[in-house]
């Protein structure tokens, strides 16, 4: 009888910050033999069609397992392809996936027991999963939280930013959690925010050290110079990021769901505040590596839809980031995000959060869920609701039953106690 094999992340692994040698060496020590696969995403790469100009508002007819490579592949312009070019161009990129999925079947077939990947989205693990799934091997995923030291994970979808296990967690526990550690978690989180946060999701070091700090305390206030009505943050997300990607709903693109809470904003006399993300001023798309440039700020100035959005005296974009994300949702009214993560931080601060795509943390009853752009017209400022109390006791059962410590011995933990019920007992192609 052979030794359990379990296929690790190559070079994606890096991205959790886990020492995945070590892994490998704990594993060796239970009998648990690991290696790992590159997948060449070189072969997949089709010339990209010439950009285009075209207003957000076109139909993007693209499958979702594809849209998401189009957008690395493309570096940032999926949404510009054409539609006389889409079917074309998505059936090349199909048939280049099903002939890598059929390579690494026929490779880890009767030799893989349990497949460890990164995220779920991403194009190399998406391509192990895809082949683990139909030789009935089963897949462990894992990938970064907003806190630097926590790991969240599924064994079932195999999917991290939207599918995930977090609600049936809640589901299991919500009943059985006492309120007072909920309240000291949660109270020891907002106070240590700045130092528990993941490097990517940080504010400025100037305005890092404590919850506390204020806009005034910068020069580069944006709030001094709006008009000092009430208003809404919108919270950015990375324009390519898988969350928002495949976190639409049914919104067209990444930018709509912007414009339309800014005229939600307008007809009910709110300024609008945008926070971009910070990784889009210095960071880079794991896709490509190359520079992501404010990629958001510069897809909201070159569409013509903006145009009254860049003028409006009532609208600042915090585009640089410049301002400490949570001052600005201490002096919100409301919050407004597609699934960004932030938006589960404003609701423990007690703000009423718009979520306007498919977060993991919606549906539960402390969000106001818009995912159809018709909502926003039904609602106003003074119907959002606020359940900060079970937001809380939904972060805290995220953070601290369902997400695992982010080491190496946590991480060798967490798959010997799913491997023996990650794999199906038969095929789900019979």
């Amino acid at each position: 009888m052979r030794d359990r094999t379990i296929l690790l992340p190559g070079q994606t692994g890096t991205w959790l910050n886990i020492d995945f040698d070590q892994v490998r060496a704990l594993l060796e020590k239970q009998g648990i033999r690991s290696e790992s696969m590159e997948v060449d995403l070189m072969d997949l790469a089709a010339s990209a069609p010439q950009k285009t100009d075209r207003p957000i508002d076109s139909e993007p007819q693209c499958p979702d397992y594809l849209r998401y490579f189009m957008s690395l592949v493309t570096t940032e312009h999926w949404q510009d392809i054409p539609a006389a070019e889409r079917i074309n161009f998505i059936n090349r990129y199909g048939d280049s996936f099903q002939k890598q999925i059929d390579r690494i079947a026929i490779q880890i077939q009767g030799r893989i027991d349990a497949a460890v990947i990164v995220q779920g989205f991403e194009p190399t693990n998406a391509l192990i999963r895809a082949a683990a799934i139909r030789q009935r091997i089963g897949t462990l995923a894992l990938e970064n939280t907003m806190l630097s030291d926590r790991l969240v994970w599924d064994s079932v979808s195999g999917i991290i930013p939207n599918r995930n296990l977090a609600k049936n967690y809640y589901w299991r526990y919500s009943e059985f959690v006492e309120p007072s550690k909920v309240e000291a978690y949660i109270e020891s989180l907002i106070t240590n925010t700045a130092a528990l946060k993941s490097l990517q999701h940080t504010t400025p070091v100037e305005h890092a050290s404590s919850e506390n700090s204020t806009i005034e305390s910068s020069g580069n206030d944006i709030l001094k110079t709006v008009s000092g009505r009430p208003y809404c943050l919108f919270l950015g997300q990375v324009y390519t990021d898988s969350s928002l990607v495949f976190g639409l709903g049914n919104w067209r693109n990444p930018l709509e769901p912007l414009l339309k809470t800014y005229q939600w904003s307008q007809r009910h006399g709110l300024d609008l505040v945008v926070k971009l993300h910070p990784k889009e001023d210095q960071g880079l798309a794991p896709g490509t590596l190359q520079a992501y440039n404010r990629m958001t700020w510069r897809k909201i100035q070159g569409s013509d839809l903006f145009q009254e959005f860049l003028q409006d005296r009532h609208v600042r974009v915090d585009y640089r980031n410049e301002c400490n994300t949570y001052a600005l949702i201490q002096r919100a009214l409301c919050v407004a995000t597609v699934n960004s993560q932030s938006g589960l931080e404003a609701a423990i601060r007690g703000k009423p959060v718009l979520v306007l795509g498919d977060a993991f943390y919606s549906g539960l009853g402390f969000t106001n869920d818009w995912s159809f752009p018709i909502l926003l017209e039904s609602l106003g400022p003074d119907d959002l609701v606020s359940d900060v109390a079970r937001a809380r006791r939904f972060a805290y059962i995220f953070l601290e039953l369902y997400c695992e410590g982010k080491t190496p011995e946590a991480v060798v933990s967490l798959i010997q106690n799913v491997m023996g019920s990650i794999t199906p007992a038969r095929s789900v192609y019979r």
